[in-house]
């Protein structure tokens, strides 16, 4: 039997395979893969080394799944690490075949304690695979995550996958993600028509109002301001946010493309602004700020609309709208469902506890 060291030492090949039965490094499963009980022992995860670039393959998923979100973007992963963070990447297989992939991305807290999330992922290249493979591949991802010292891999799949994950022995511990996805692909005015109609009355009125609508992303040095908006409202909230270093290492790690801003201004006034991540075929609402004159004149609604059609012509197929909590912000969740967004939710948050390794 052999084993896969997902992260070899530089000395040693990354896809090294040595004899499980000799090795104290041996886990006996193989290559990342899970005794029969757990599923096809076929299953099994190949975690990529540090300084491994596996873009292609990795992106060759993303591009034919119907969504990805942006926390399993690859260029999400290359920001953090610009910015002194770590991500972790992971191929699933099915024997030889890649059916899937995951960004797990890690957060340090007090006392040493590594969480490991696997947030909206895995993403499946397709996305009715059984759930029965899909726990496997998740319980694979579990047993071999390249972790050292205290840590909890917590993993919160995009799609449902809970009589599966039930059986490996991991445990919910927190509720499903709720967001709100507009369906881009379809004619211009079905998705007009398809507004509620307050927010399609609002929409109109703004566009009736001496209100200017600047596009800023080619310059990160214009959005800035946004940013820092966003940093200020985090602060009050005392929520920590890396936005304001996060965003633009996306921007140099995606291209220019890859971040549309706008600004709204009534002559020299600032109204509001909105920020979206573009990552592939999808797109995410990711920032948004608005100003007391902004709010009385409906400035948001002209911007999430000019948004929808920039991102449609640009061949986006999928608009994530960021979550939507109805508990705890009950009216930015009316604006973001005002859109016709369809409402999904994730199955929650699943792990096995406190590991040490």
């Amino acid at each position: 039997m052999a084993v896969y060291l997902p992260f070899a030492p530089k000395h040693c090949p990354t896809k090294l395979m040595i004899d499980a039965g000799n090795s104290p490094q041996s886990t006996g499963h193989g290559r990342g893969a899970l005794p029969a009980r757990y599923g096809s022992p076929r299953v099994h995860c190949r975690w990529a080394a540090p300084d491994e670039d596996i873009a292609a393959s990795y992106k060759s998923i993303c591009d034919v799944a119907p969504f990805t979100a942006y926390h399993q973007c690859y260029e999400i992963g290359e920001a953090v690490r610009a910015i002194g963070g770590l991500a972790y990447r992971a191929r699933l297989y099915d024997g030889e075949q890649l059916i899937g992939v995951a960004q797990a991305l890690v957060h340090k807290l007090f006392g040493g304690l590594a969480i490991i999330h696997v947030m909206r992922g895995p993403v499946w290249a397709d996305p009715s695979l059984a759930p029965a493979i899909k726990a496997a591949a998740i319980e694979a991802m579990h047993e071999t995550v390249p972790a050292k010292g205290l840590f909890v891999f917590l993993v919160s799949p995009e799609h449902d996958a809970d009589d599966g994950l039930a059986c490996t022995g991991m445990k919910r511990v927190f509720g499903g993600y709720h967001t709100g996805l507009v369906d881009l692909t379809a004619p211009e005015d079905a998705i007009l028509k398809n507004l509620n109609g307050k927010w399609r009355n609002r929409l109109r009125t703004a566009q009736s109002e001496n209100i200017t609508v600047n596009r800023l992303a080619r310059d990160p040095l214009k959005y800035a301001w946004l940013l820092d908006k966003d940093a200020q409202l985090m602060k009050r909230l005392r929520h920590q946010s890396s936005n304001v270093a996060l965003v633009p290492a996306f921007h140099n790690a995606a291209g220019g493309k890859s971040i549309l801003a706008y600004e709204a201004k009534d002559g020299d006034t600032r109204l509001a602004g909105m920020l979206f991540l573009r990552h592939g075929a999808c797109a995410t609402y990711h920032i948004g700020w608005s100003g007391a004159a902004g709010k009385s004149l409906n400035a948001h609604n002209l911007l999430m609309w000019d948004a929808i059609r920039d991102l449609k012509k640009a061949g986006v197929r999928v608009l994530d709208l960021g979550g939507v909590d109805t508990d705890y912000n009950p009216g930015i969740a009316r604006f973001k469902l005002g859109t016709g967004a369809k409402v999904v939710s994730s199955s929650g948050s699943w792990t096995k506890g406190p590991r040490w390794r």
